[in-house]
């Protein structure tokens, strides 16, 4: 498969589920809902070599099988997904980490990542309760993930856009939860979801 006909069938199935979101639930949403990120599994498997072939497909089928999760039921299985999804963020960071480098990365990213965060767990604290440990978790996961997202050797300044909107993604996710409802909140989570994916697939690739 070219990257230009990925492209386009990652967009169309993107667009469908995007398109179809105030229809739910209906029959095998779940499945519309993963097919993006299913497909970026079987391109990465495709495209990539070694040991960076399995990690990331390992990381997008967890994060699939969390799409899956929070689609089927959202509240009951809130818990599941969001671990489902951390496991989805370590092999990410296995995958950045395969040659981490230092030297001529814009580790100036890192600081501004963990006070983010930071300022993010502060503000979703009070509100967490009997979530508290499952949420820190993910959020010590997921700054991890944007952390080494910088020190990806030779990589493309993608895979650090693409993790940092992800990180944009989840705290929408965050604050729509457990601080205020946002209108329109799970249009701006799918459609910055999506783009994260896509920009760290293509850029890891790029690296090869």
């Amino acid at each position: 498969m070219t990257y230009l006909t990925f492209l386009a069938i990652y967009l169309l199935l993107s667009v469908a589920y995007l398109a179809t979101m105030n229809r739910r639930p209906y029959p095998l949403s779940w499945l519309v809902k993963a097919a993006p990120i299913l497909l970026l599994a079987i391109f990465a498997l495709g495209e990539a070599g070694g040991m960076l072939r399995w990690l990331l497909a390992a990381a997008l089928l967890f994060c699939a099988g969390g799409d899956i999760a929070l689609e089927w039921d959202r509240d009951r299985l809130f818990v599941l997904g969001l671990a489902l999804f951390l496991v989805g963020h370590l092999f990410y960071v296995a995958s950045f980490l395969l040659e981490p480098a230092w030297a001529g990365r814009p580790v100036w990213v890192i600081p501004l990542v963990l006070l983010t965060a930071g300022l993010i767990a502060r503000r979703l604290w009070p509100n967490l309760g009997k979530l508290r440990g499952p949420v820190v978790a993910y959020i010590i996961v997921i700054v991890a993930m944007a952390c080494s997202a910088v020190l990806l050797e030779g990589g493309s300044w993608l895979v650090i856009i693409g993790a940092l909107t992800f990180m944009a993604s989840d705290t929408l996710i965050a604050l729509d939860k457990f601080h205020r409802p946002i209108p329109g909140a799970h249009y701006y989570i799918m459609i910055s979801y999506y783009l994260a994916q896509a920009l760290i697939v293509t850029g890891l690739l790029e690296s090869l």
